[in-house]
């Protein structure tokens, strides 16, 4: 960051010293914090590639677009952005990505429309910022109902000509993916656990990971690499991510956050990065002297691929990038599926695609989509793209890349598809869409955009689109099983009679081409969807309002599903998963039956009768909050082993007491507590502004059950539980 722009910020802003103070004492707390929780938005303080002195600046945070959150094992910053041209100039014409053949319109295409060319792009995001503006924040957004006016305010003239793609250039194929339905977690062949997963054969990004041999765990900024030897366990390495993005790219004026992932194959290990840069334009709106606030937004993220083929040794191979933050990670056979969600913040930029399309970067050399690579939902939820790549491990070549304007939160992968959902808050459904969904148009006022790409080995494409009534809780509300896709929703929607606002629950099954064929509109009314689990033909959905119920659901005729049976209990399960082909699992709180929750527990469900399902056992759960409640990564689910662990906190008068609480499962007796392991707070490294917040992770590798947290490795024997060592990470 230039020192012209420090002096602009300083000139403009002028804090209070005792300001300055708090705020300068916040940003260094933050540089050794560590935690990350689900779906909250990342943000990490950071003041630029440059720092300035702090007697000459004092950037002011916004509590509004940039409020402090926990990351992984650290601190990260903002959740979307765009860099800022700080020299208010055109920037120089990028190198273009790679070209290929224009792909085939997706069916159901009637909500989204492939790119043309870059002014066709254009005009969609700036139609997006016109209906979004106000989300966007500040005076650089002009609100006008007017599209001649939108061209002036993004520089576009009314007869700007096409910016045409360069000639195609083809891809070639990785290995075919194979078919995965089926839920992941426990003890594989080689006798160690993987991350608990929503489908086998897929493995998903988390903070630690292990070979059997080795125990990765990213802390903030860095990798601690654990040799996993039982009571001789101990830390023979350690990696720390790049000073800059790009691997020592002289462009790059972003921060890097905290390791927010990480994925594992064979000898490879990629470090999933978000790279932070201030919104700068928002230095431009302050005319009257008052100090400005500057939002850090996740621009990048970043993959940094290492050999760890000698543990103790691990060397740096290569990087790729990506506009947006990381939303999540797949990786199946040999390749890695990243998705990002990129937010245009600022529309003060000049018509050249860098400026206004997602870009990918590999080896620190950054090129704009081409228009063949993106697509436009018609009614794009906001000027945000999701962005999607495929990553070969072994050859470590980028296969494909699609964006679609419309973002994405939510995501699902079987071994064939990528699906991407975007909760748009004012959406509204088509007569035919209304019609298919068996749903009244009127009363909807919240859909799911929804697209499928097809992986093809990498090469992906989008296949095919929809809009669905209602918003998803998580991934779990997704689920693809013989073909067909299915969706469970919470839809908000106004009584068109007295105009009450009544939440109900929702299912649809659609066909490949996300066709509805067949729905419960209203599974029950004034109830909000809390946790699904599908299990191959049926499906789990609890609901709350007062009390749980928990529905069971046929979906063998995908055309006609029925509701077998509704269990009604006080609380309600976050998290569900089957133990047995008779038994669920379900973890989340406890209630009363007038629809107060307190308190953790255990519940297990008898599913053998689907037609009458029963809750055959529970256990309260000592603790206030567990990180399992929103994350299933933070699970361990053995039926193998017969054990399921997870960290909880307990408020304390003064501070919060941490434990690891491991539990065993009888089909008939239920649940028993089999040790609750004491975690320091110094080794669980509370979040400074949530400490319920820091993960931890137990796996097991052999004989022994491995506790890891921010600050140090438990290593415990299994079945009795005694510690054998405790690993400090340096």
């Amino acid at each position: 960051m230039s020192d012209d722009i420090f002096a602009k910020m300083a000139e403009q802003m002028k804090p209070s010293d005792s300001v300055k103070t708090d705020l300068f004492a916040l940003l260094d707390a933050g540089d050794a914090l560590a935690g990350k929780t689900a779906n909250v938005t990342e943000i990490e303080a950071g003041r630029g590639k440059k720092k300035a002195n702090k007697s000459q600046i004092a950037i002011w945070v916004s509590a509004a677009a940039c409020v402090f959150a926990v990351t992984t094992l650290s601190i990260g910053l903002g959740q979307f952005g765009t860099a800022y041209n700080s020299s208010g100039g055109v920037p120089e014409m990028p190198e273009i990505a790679p070209a290929r053949s224009p792909q085939p319109a997706p069916t159901n295409s009637a909500q989204v429309a492939l790119a043309g060319d870059y002014s066709d792009i254009y005009k969609a995001v700036a139609a997006a910022v016109m209906r979004f503006g106000n989300a966007l924040g500040g005076d650089v957004i002009r609100q006008s109902s007017d599209v001649g006016s939108i061209k002036d305010m993004w520089g576009l003239a009314p007869d700007q000509a096409a910016m045409p793609a360069p000639a195609a250039e083809s891809i070639s194929d990785s290995a075919s993916s194979g078919a995965y339905t089926s839920a992941g977690a426990g003890v594989n062949s080689d006798g160690y656990s993987k991350t608990n997963v929503q489908v086998a054969g897929i493995d998903e990004g988390d903070v630690v990971k292990t070979d059997g041999k080795s125990i990765f765990a990213a802390s903030g900024k860095q990798v601690r690499i654990i040799s996993a030897k039982g009571a001789s366990s101990k830390e023979i390495a350690k990696i720390d991510t790049p000073k800059t993005a790009a691997d020592g790219d002289p462009k790059s004026e972003g921060t890097l956050g905290a390791i927010s992932d990480m994925m594992l194959f064979d000898s490879t290990l990629v470090l999933l990065v978000n790279e932070y840069s201030p919104r700068l334009g928002v230095l431009d709106q302050n005319r009257n002297g008052e100090p400005a606030y500057v939002p850090y937004d996740a621009n990048k993220t970043y993959a940094f691929l290492y050999d760890i083929s000698d543990p103790a040794k691990p060397s740096y191979l290569s990087s790729f990038g990506q506009s947006g933050s990381l939303v999540t990670s797949r990786l199946l056979d040999n390749v890695l599926y990243l998705v990002s969600d990129y937010t245009i913040y600022d529309p003060a930029v000049p018509a050249q695609p860098r400026t206004f399309v997602p870009a990918i970067t590999d080896m620190g050399a950054e090129k704009p989509l081409i228009p063949a690579d993106i697509s436009i939902f018609k009614n794009a939820n906001g000027p945000r793209y999701a962005v999607a790549s495929a990553i070969d491990l072994v050859s470590q070549k980028r296969l494909g890349q699609q964006a679609i304007l419309g973002g994405s939160e939510t995501v699902y992968m079987s071994g064939g598809s990528l699906y991407l959902g975007a909760t748009d808050y004012e959406g509204k459904l088509t007569d035919k869409e209304a019609k298919a969904a068996n749903v009244d148009k009127k009363s909807v006022n919240t859909v799911t955009q929804l697209a499928r790409i097809n992986l093809n080995g990498g090469k992906l494409e989008v296949a095919a689109t929809a809009n669905i009534p209602g918003a998803a809780i998580n991934q779990f509300a997704f689920d693809e099983y013989s073909g067909n896709f299915r969706i469970v929703t919470t839809v908000p929607s106004t009584s068109t009679v007295d105009h009450i606002y009544q939440d109900q629950a929702a299912l649809f099954v659609l066909n490949q081409d996300l066709k509805v064929v067949g729905s419960i509109p209203a599974l029950v009314k004034n109830e909000e969807v809390k946790s699904v689990r599908f299990d191959k033909a049926v499906a789990y959905v609890v609901t709350f309002e007062r009390v749980d119920p928990l529905f069971a659901i046929d979906l063998s005729n995908p055309k006609k599903p029925k509701v077998m049976s509704a269990l009604k209990i006080p609380g309600f399960s976050s998290y569900m998963q089957p133990w047995s082909d008779k038994l669920l699992v379900g973890f989340g709180v406890e209630g009363d039956n007038f629809g107060n929750t307190y308190g953790l527990k255990l519940s297990l469900f008898d599913i053998s009768d689907p037609y009458d399902v029963t809750e055959s056992a529970k256990t309260r759960i000592s603790g206030d909050f567990a990180e399992a409640l929103t994350e299933h990564k933070a699970i361990l689910f053995s039926p193998e082993q017969n054990l399921i662990g997870f960290a909880t906190v307990s408020w304390g008068n003064t501070t919060p007491e941490w434990s690891y609480q491991l539990y065993s499962l009888d089909a008939e007796k239920g649940f028993k507590l089999r040790k609750e392991l004491p975690i320091s707070p110094a080794d669980a490294n509370p979040s400074y502004f949530d400490p319920a917040s820091s993960p931890v992770r137990g796996l097991t590798i052999g004989k022994e059950l491995y506790v890891c947290t921010a600050g140090s490795i438990g290593v415990y024997s299994l079945g009795s539980f005694d510690k054998k060592t405790s690993v400090k990470l340096s």
